[in-house]
């Protein structure tokens, strides 16, 4: 290369460089105020369920923030304020049904009570237990707020199943069909098993037979496992079909609420 080709190559990168001088003078400035710092600490929690550690981080790397463990807690836990103060002006008094459990966060037990009709969560709140008695306070506060329940989804807890009706006196209560269908899916997982067993011996039987010189004992316990095999295969099948369809009708089959019964009758008669 000649000098002078160097020299208008250094000329075209000063141009490029002034160019986009130019270029970023187009661009809004965002001015990283405390709010904004707040809010991001906040989004990064909420909407991308980020750690602390996380959060700490992201805000290095991204913005070259440093940002203490404390401060990021104490940024969250003012909002949670803040959001409690909210979620206590509303009122519940349009929930008439409820869907209530216990999740767990690190062993400790979240009272949790959803609206089925609209997904709404009127509970969230940790207990040191999920006694009767625990339910019922709680229940009581979500009462304070004008919920009303006159039907509770649960399952076999018993503690929920004994003081949710302490607070709300002649409250119907039905029993989720999760675990009994999670009850029932174990049952067919067993079935499918022996299934797999049989059709694993009937294999290795064909195979010995196949030889050059398969006994006779191997022959007849062929003949013996196969009509054997094929009994558990359709029953598999036959049970595999009725659980799926039982699982469509648990949900929103599209039938009417009395063609569901009979047919969920049905279905369970048959299995």
């Amino acid at each position: 290369m000649n000098r002078s080709y160097i020299y208008e190559q250094k000329n075209k990168v000063k141009a490029y460089i002034e160019g986009l001088d130019e270029e970023e003078s187009k661009y809004p400035v965002i001015e990283l105020t405390p709010m904004l710092k707040k809010r991001l600490i906040l989004s990064m929690a909420l909407d991308c369920a980020s750690s602390i550690e996380g959060i700490q981080r992201a805000l290095e790397s991204s913005l070259g923030i440093k940002a203490s463990k404390g401060y990021i807690s104490g940024v969250i836990n003012e909002a949670a304020l803040r959001a409690q103060a909210l979620d206590d002006t509303i009122n519940l008094g349009g929930i008439h049904q409820g869907a209530n459990d216990e999740i767990f966060q690190c062993g400790i037990p979240i009272l949790t009570g959803i609206d089925p009709e609209t997904s709404y969560t009127y509970l969230l709140e940790e207990g040191k237990d999920r006694s009767s008695e625990t339910w019922q306070l709680y229940m009581e506060v979500c009462k304070d707020h004008g919920l009303e329940l006159g039907t509770t989804i649960n399952d076999g807890g018993t503690g929920l199943n004994a003081g949710i009706p302490k607070a709300f006196p002649g409250i119907i209560i039905q029993a989720d069909t999760f675990h009994a269908l999670h009850g029932m899916g174990k049952e067919l997982n067993k079935v499918e098993r022996k299934a797999e067993a049989a059709i694993k011996v009937e294999s290795e039987l064909e195979q010995r037979v196949q030889g050059l010189r398969p006994q006779q004992k191997t022959i007849e316990k062929l003949e013996k496992i196969r009509p054997e095999t094929e009994e558990i295969i359709n029953v598999y099948d036959t049970l595999s079909i009725l659980f799926d369809w039982l699982k469509i009708l648990l949900g929103f089959s599209g039938y009417s609420i009395l063609d569901t019964m009979d047919l969920i009758t049905f279905v369970l008669e048959e299995i």
